[in-house]
């Protein structure tokens, strides 16, 4: 009979556990993959740039007025 409240308790402080660390957690875990999304951003835009297709992939603007 006492099982259930047991695994209903670990249940409980596991998910305030898991809460706590990803609130601890998420912002160094975002500035490390921005890190890395840059990081590769750059390295593709290298090779990128030596084939000329980042060179022809600008943007045009138009005004009216």
């Amino acid at each position: 009979m006492g099982v259930w409240i047991d695994r209903t308790v670990i249940t409980i402080v596991v998910i305030v556990g898991l809460v706590i660390m990803y609130r601890a957690l998420k912002e160094p875990l975002d500035m490390l993959f921005g890190v890395i999304g840059k990081g590769l951003a750059g390295v593709f835009g290298f090779f990128k740039d030596k084939t000329g297709d980042a060179k022809d992939a600008g943007y045009e603007v138009i005004s009216y007025g």
